[in-house]
This record gives C-alpha cells, structure tokens and sequence, in this order.
C-alpha cells in the first residue's frame, strides 16, 4: 500500500477530546472510562532490535522480536469517596503486581469511523505514588503504567 495524495488542516487530529479506558478484569471486557483524570497518554516500544555484522565479504543484517510496548497514563490524583482511579488502580497494584490490565484510547473520541488503540495481554506494572511541592500550583498527579506485546489497531463501527 503506498501513501498517496496530501494532508490538509481538517485531516489533522487533536487529543483534545479522546477516550481513555482501562479494563482491570480483562476476561470480562469491562473497559472504564478515565479521560476525566487523564492528562497524557505515552507510548513506548514496540521496536524491533537490529543487529549489524559484517564478515570480510558482506555486511549482515539481523532481526529480533519486537519489543513489548510501555503505555504510561499520567492521571490527576483525587481522594473522591466514590470514584477514586488512584485507589482502585493502586490497591490492584500492590496486591498483584503485573496484573492483567488493559488499556484502549480513541485519540478524536468513540465516534464511528474513528481509529481505536487497543492492548491485548496488558499487565499494569507500575502506578506512582501522588507528588508534589509546597511552591507550586500545580495539581497533583500520579501515574500508571502497562506493558503489552502488542496493540491493536481498529475503527469503531
């Protein structure tokens, strides 16, 4: 497939309203939204090593497995009795590290025809403690971390 034509301004796509879910039951498919805390999405990984060697004659190329990808969701921290994503999201840490957890976004939003990220095999395998300083004005945050052997790409329908 070669790329063709040219992007113009109303192709480009914001992260201004996406959707952020988490799934901490992944048998069950039960995704819960938490772009209402979420204040960034990164994505780590899922390069392949390449290894060069030569011999006197020919230069050699070699291929690993692709790596595993980190997904790190940077989140504000609350004390809400109710809903509570730091609480839940760390007790589940602590009493399993490595807990099967997956993750989706829609960058533009659920709407149709808009593309959605999904982890297969996820394990949350770090959420930060909250942070902060006694000068600064700035919420604070905390953080939580997967890793996962791929990612799918889909449209929602």
């Amino acid at each position: 497939m070669a790329i063709t034509g040219a992007m113009v301004a109303a192709d480009a796509v914001s992260f201004s309203d996406p959707d952020i879910l988490i799934d901490q039951t992944p048998a069950s498919s039960s995704f819960i939204n938490v772009e209402s805390w979420a204040t960034s999405i990164t994505v780590n990984g899922g390069d392949v090593p390449i290894s060069n060697f030569s011999t006197f004659t020919v230069p050699l190329v070699f291929i690993g497995k692709q790596n595993p990808y980190t997904i790190v969701v940077e989140c504000a921290y609350t004390e809400a009795a109710i809903t509570n994503v730091f609480k839940d999201v760390f007790d589940d840490y602590i009493a399993s590290p490595g807990l099967l957890y997956d993750i989706k976004w829609h960058p533009e939003g659920a709407a149709i025809g808009n593309y959605i990220f999904t982890s297969s095999d996820g394990r949350l395998i770090d959420c930060t403690l909250p942070q902060g300083t006694s000068s600064g004005s700035d919420p604070t945050l905390f953080t939580m971390t997967f890793q996962c052997p791929s990612i799918a790409v889909s449209v929602g329908i």
